[in-house]
């Protein structure tokens, strides 16, 4: 990668200038090509047309340090990582918070923890618990073990050293480039919330504001009835009709993506035939008055990265859904697995 980044150096004629004064902006780095690519361009822009100096901020230690190298490249040269001891005051003031958070964990139940949970004020129950269950099966594990204590403590280390780094900087302007998790750029995102600093959200080459914890909770893709009909007001029908067409055929996507997605796990090969429903079902359709599905997410995934969820996670929204599916004796009821199950170890969870 370093060698690809040299040739492209020689040619990047965007690059970054030192100014004096205490205009500074923060990009916290995903170590994603694509994603440092946009960044710096971003970097570079408001460096040019504000006079800010650029920081960057990464807990990604990548062996031949590409990423770093990648920032250098447009004269970022103001790169930190997130670094870890046990002989400074953030390792204790984390260390007392994952004490108390047992507690509070042990008398208020993960439900009061999921939607409720501070670190110095700043909700991030959600990004906690997405992180614990996201793998080994762990939404089925509803108790205090050394794991969850594990990612409590890297968590409200993290966010501690975020916020400390802000102000010792003197940050006026964040841009994270993910919500999800415990990553440094959803805890930074929400921090600059809390301390009005304006913050940005990138996705590839898109950047949203954010400016309250719900625009630090949704996704930056997510578009209100207003929003969209003022996107597509001028769009015809048809290209919408033909989107879907495609992507419920299961064969128009480029092969290397569609290998691995959801949709093409989902609809390539399907059986689209009642007939064939009827045979394999074995019941009578006659003796419902309707066919409903039930189709829940991947447990794993990514539970809160559409923003606040009633329920504590799917799998506990599968469960309350299963026990009123239950009760109903008028409508015949058909509960499809996730297309991706199988690859967060949950095949067989739904039929058991």
């Amino acid at each position: 990668m370093n060698k690809y980044i040299r040739k492209f150096e020689k040619h990047n004629k965007f690059a970054c200038k030192k100014h004096s004064g205490e205009k500074n902006f923060l990009i916290l780095d995903r170590g994603r090509p694509a994603q440092i690519f946009y960044s710096s361009l971003f970097g570079v822009s408001i460096n040019k047309k504000k006079n800010y100096n650029v920081f960057v901020l990464s807990d990604k230690k990548i062996k031949n340090q590409y990423n770093k190298n990648f920032y250098k490249s447009f004269g970022i040269n103001n790169f930190s990582y997130v670094t870890y001891g046990i002989k400074n005051f953030i390792f204790i003031h984390a260390l007392l918070l994952v004490i108390l958070s047992i507690l509070k964990i042990s008398f208020l139940g993960f439900d009061w923890f999921v939607k409720n949970f501070n670190i110095n004020k700043v909700y991030c129950g959600d990004l906690i618990w997405d992180k614990y269950i996201r793998n080994d099966l762990s939404f089925l594990k509803k108790k205090i073990n050394l794991k969850l204590i594990k990612i409590l403590y890297i968590a409200i280390y993290k966010f501690l050293f975020i916020e400390k780094f802000i102000k010792k900087n003197k940050i006026k302007t964040i841009l994270g480039c993910t919500n999800n998790y415990i990553s440094i750029s959803a805890f930074a995102l929400r921090i600059g919330i809390k301390y009005k600093i304006k913050t940005f959200q990138q996705k590839l080459h898109y950047i949203s504001k954010v400016k309250k914890i719900d625009d630090a909770c949704k996704n930056p893709f997510t578009l209100s009835k207003t929003e969209l009909k003022n996107k597509y007001r001028n769009v015809k029908n048809n290209i919408f009709e033909n989107y879907f067409r495609q992507r419920l055929s299961g064969t128009k996507l480029p092969k290397k993506i569609s290998e691995s997605i959801d949709v093409f796990r989902a609809y390539y090969k399907k059986k689209n035939d009642k007939k064939y429903l009827i045979k394999n079902l074995k019941v009578d359709f006659g003796d419902y008055n309707q066919i409903c599905i039930f189709a829940p997410h991947a447990f794993a995934d990514c539970n809160h990265g559409l923003g606040h969820f009633i329920f504590r996670d799917y799998y506990q929204q599968f469960i309350k859904t299963i026990q009123m599916i239950k009760s109903d004796n008028k409508n015949l009821w058909i509960v499809k697995q996730h297309p991706g199950a199988f690859s967060y170890g949950e095949d067989g969870i739904i039929s058991s």
